[in-house]
Order: C-alpha cells, then sequence, then structure tokens
C-alpha cells in the first residue's frame, strides 16, 4: 500500500505502529490490536486501526516453555 504527498511537495511519509503491550492471549479474530500512524511533512498525522487477521489462543504450558 503506498502513501502519497501532496501534488508539488515534496517529502516522505513515517509510519509507525501504537499498540499496548505486551499484547496477551487469547485475542479474537478481527479485534483491533494496534494503530498505524501515517506523518507526511506538513500534513497532520492520520491513524489506521489494525486487527488481528486470525484468532490467536492462550499457549499451553509446552508452548510457553518453549517461547
Amino acid at each position: 500500500m503506498g502513501y502519497d504527498v501532496p501534488l508539488g511537495q515534496t517529502g516522505s511519509a513515517k509510519l509507525t505502529i501504537r499498540y499496548q503491550g505486551p499484547l496477551r492471549a487469547p485475542i479474537e479474530q478481527g479485534e483491533q490490536v494496534a494503530e498505524r500512524e501515517i506523518a507526511v511533512d506538513g500534513q497532520r498525522p492520520s491513524r489506521v486501526p489494525l486487527h488481528a487477521a486470525e484468532e490467536v489462543g492462550e499457549a499451553n504450558a509446552l508452548q510457553r516453555l518453549v517461547n
């Protein structure tokens, strides 16, 4: 996905992901987990919500040990 700056202006977009972490399971599919902030020189930043693409269940004891 690309982001454009207004015609006749130069500059770059700065993309930042903001979230309250660490994220803790379980997470439901579609649950908002973060925001992407898009900052372009000379413009107010905009934010886009980021949602979980799939469900994340709690890890069992063995999975936690491996992690």
